[in-house]
């Protein structure tokens, strides 16, 4: 029987990143697209409706929906946030 080897990591993007600041941005950047993404679901929002609010193409907010991350950067996921949780 082979042996397998199991190793707990605090942030699943450390092992593939040059530093743990990259690592630490990363994860930033899943967390708050997450957050995004279910806000869009839960106010109930058409994609053009999301689109429009956001200021984002069809590309992007497939990109979004889609989980890419790595074609957002951090202040631009701020943003869409911000709009997203404007009272």
């Amino acid at each position: 029987m082979e042996d397998i080897c199991i190793t707990l990591v605090d942030n699943v993007w450390a092992p593939c990143s040059a530093s743990s600041e990259e690592a630490d941005l990363k994860r930033k950047k899943a967390r708050l697209l997450i957050r995004v993404r279910e806000r869009i679901v839960e106010a109930g929002r058409t994609a053009n409706e999301a689109a429009g609010r956001l200021s984002l193409s069809d590309k992007q907010l497939q990109a979004l929906m889609d989980g890419r991350a790595s074609e957002f950067n951090l202040e631009r996921l701020l943003g869409m946030a911000s709009e997203l949780f404007s009272l």
